[in-house]
């Protein structure tokens, strides 16, 4: 079973990309950088795994190449490019995960 990221603050995910194309590259993308980016909930920490498991971070905490490029022109398509390799089993079972119902993608989800 494929070990998905998990964040009780979905909300702040939007924000917190659009914040990763506003602001300086960071040396690491730790909990004092989100702090100092906006997010200061003990909770928005969670998001930093979404980040890796999508590899805008490596494994450990350093912005990657795609981190970088996301910043650029082709930001909807590198984040496009980001999910489906970071939820490439998802993906596999369904290539039009987009636009599944949430009982189909928590189906695969819970068996992958």
């Amino acid at each position: 079973m494929a070990d998905y990221p998990y964040t009780t603050v979905t909300g702040k995910i939007k924000p917190l990309l659009s914040k990763v194309r506003e602001v300086g590259v960071p040396p690491n993308a730790t909990v004092k950088w989100l702090k100092s980016v906006g997010f200061t909930s003990s909770n928005d920490a969670s998001l930093l795994t979404v980040l890796k498991f999508i590899g805008l971070v490596d494994a450990s905490g350093k912005p990657s190449e795609e981190w970088k490029k996301y910043r650029g022109a082709h930001h909807g398509q590198v984040l496009a490019n980001a999910i489906r390799q970071g939820y490439s089993d998802l993906f596999a079972v369904y290539p039009d995960a987009n636009s599944r119902s949430a009982s189909e993608i928590e189906h695969v989800i819970s068996t992958t």
